[in-house]
């Protein structure tokens, strides 16, 4: 559905609301490049998003799709933001952003949602902030390394994609525990599959672990990664980690 449109250097740029479906079956070899995904992982996030339900915004130059991002639910409030990426160099910054801004405040209405939190890497926080995103936190990611579900903390932290050696995350968070409330994720590092906390409202299971590495998020008072709302959330009581995220799948 066309939501809107708009002229930008004698360009005609129409900014448009599908099903998140739609991403998945008519623009699948996209996608597939753009997040280096292969057949299965494609499945294991199609499925995903599919279920969470969402909707696709798809902005046009000319009558070609040159930019797309998603919005898939996270609950009855709130929804994530992700799969931002553009596919012809004639989308601007500028317009990219406009455009964003007109399918965010579509994606609101048709969805009944307050607001959406997004996890971008550095490289977009410019690009959403233009489009009316504002930081709410920091956070960085700690990893454990998982052995027969005994999860051992590392003295790791990342920010930004890059890891750093720290003693902190020993310190303020218990440095070994057991847990059979973990499962697998499509992601690996070093060689060895990721593992995330369950989520309360899954299925209660148990899943045996033999090696993983456990990712989980916590929320800092420095700068780290930036944890972005965009709509009327002045306050939230909203759970973020890992688990949570549409990358955790």
């Amino acid at each position: 559905m066309l939501v809107q449109q708009f002229t930008s250097n004698e360009n005609i740029i129409e900014v448009y609301i599908h099903d998140i479906k739609i991403l998945f079956d008519d623009y699948k070899d996209p996608y597939i490049e753009t997040f280096n995904l292969d057949q299965n992982n494609f499945l294991v996030m199609k499925n995903l998003k599919i279920a969470r339900g969402g909707c696709l915004i798809m902005i046009k130059i000319n009558s070609v799709a040159s930019g797309f991002f998603t919005i898939s639910r996270h609950n009855n409030t709130i929804g994530e933001f992700g799969d931002l990426f553009k596919s012809s160099t004639l989308l601007s910054r500028e317009d990219f952003a406009k455009a964003m801004t007109i399918g965010l405040n579509a994606a609101l209405t048709k969805l009944s949602l307050k607001g959406f939190y997004s996890y971008q890497n550095h490289n977009a926080i410019k690009l959403i902030s233009k489009a009316g995103f504002n930081r709410k936190t920091f956070y960085e990611r700690h990893l454990s390394l998982v052995i027969f579900n005994i999860i051992i903390k590392l003295p790791l932290r990342i920010i930004d994609r890059k890891i750093y050696f720290t003693i902190s995350p020993l310190l303020q968070h218990l440095p070994i525990r057991f847990s059979l409330k973990l499962a697998r994720t499509r992601l690996s590092k070093f060689f060895l599959q990721y593992v995330r906390n369950l989520q309360d409202i899954e299925a209660p299971k148990r899943t045996f672990i033999l090696i993983g590495i456990l990712n989980e998020f916590f929320d800092v008072t420095y700068p780290a990664d930036s944890l972005m709302f965009f709509g009327d959330l002045e306050t939230y009581n909203l759970k973020t980690g890992f688990e949570y995220s549409d990358n955790s799948a």
